[in-house]
């Protein structure tokens, strides 16, 4: 028994004096792929907010059922149009029992790209503006309306009528802490529960108004980050096997919300049809704090309908 456990006690050091020296660990992408699609419709109609942790839609609504939306996170409280049914607006000076004539030349549309400034609605500016509600889901324009927001005990008071009336009709909206975005509707006098909480969201697939060559505003249909913690980097060109952990912290992030944007496609006039830009890939810092990789794959569904961006996902 004694020789036994000599032997036994020999091979031990045998093989620890053959470890070899550690080296350091290069973290690989775990290999795992997933493809999802979301369906916004080929008039883009539904605005989706899919989670990439969870690999799914955690909330859609249609892109015209809100107005404005009330940001509140912190100290950072402001208004902003929804640009999704090309929305434009500039501030009046006056009182909100004046008569107001729209004026074509003085109309500007929110930033997308900087979600919490760039915004036409300034509050320290003026109360009082006159709006451009946009453009219904027929395409027919829905007015013009002279809109007073007033700050009250947790949310605004919102006051509006027609440019040419005295009077106006009350909306209250209150703060909605657990979402940061409470969309509201004058149109319909109400709040609108269509953001899910921060945590729960990384990317929203949208119809947007952005500022294109020329300082024209046009709507576009993209993906925007969720606002309250997702960054991005751009890695065109790199396939998910090229990265790993370690490089993937040391690309540059951004938070700008359409980082991702529209242009992983572009229109074909030949075929008159979307194409995907060859290669598009990028690298996302999710609300969970983890890496992941995303590379759109296709803009149209089984029917051949536009409107149903298909991606793959993976995680680092």
């Amino acid at each position: 028994m004694r020789i036994f456990c000599c032997i036994l006690c020999l091979a031990a050091v045998i093989l620890t004096a053959c470890e070899k020296e550690e080296l350091p660990v290069v973290y690989k992408a775990d290999g795992s792929l997933s493809i999802d699609n979301v369906e916004m419709g080929e008039t883009y109609e539904t605005q989706l907010f899919y989670s990439l942790v969870k690999q799914e839609v955690v909330a859609s609504n249609s892109r015209f059922n809100h107005d404005f939306r009330l940001i509140h996170v912190g100290d950072t409280t402001l208004i902003r149009l929804n640009s999704a049914k090309y929305m434009r607006a500039y501030p009046l000076f006056g009182s909100f029992e004046e008569s107001y004539i729209p004026d074509e030349n003085k109309f500007e549309v929110d930033r997308v790209a900087t979600f919490f400034d760039s915004t036409v609605i300034d509050l320290d500016l003026s109360k009082l503006y006159m709006v451009d509600m946009g453009k219904s889901a027929t395409g027919s324009a829905l007015g013009f309306y002279k809109v007073e927001f007033q700050e009250v005990t947790d949310g605004f008071n919102v006051k509006f009528s027609l440019p040419d009336a005295t009077f106006g009709s009350d909306l209250l909206v209150l703060h909605n802490e657990s979402a940061g975005i409470q969309d509201f509707s004058i149109l319909e006098q109400k709040s609108l529960e269509n953001v899910p909480i921060k945590e729960d969201w990384d990317i929203k697939f949208t119809q947007y108004t952005d500022i294109l060559e020329g300082h024209t505003p046009y709507l576009v249909t993209g993906v925007l980050l969720n606002p309250f913690g997702v960054e991005v980097a751009n890695v065109t060109g790199q396939k998910f096997e090229e990265l790993d952990l370690n490089s993937v912290q040391l690309l540059n992030y951004t938070v700008n919300r359409d980082a991702i944007g529209y242009d992983w496609k572009s229109f074909d006039f030949g075929t008159s049809a979307y194409v995907l830009e060859e290669g598009n890939a990028y690298v996302l810092k999710c609300m969970d704090g983890k890496y992941r990789y995303l590379s759109f794959v296709g803009f149209y569904n089984e029917l051949g309908e536009k409107g149903t961006p298909s991606f793959e996902i993976r995680a680092f």
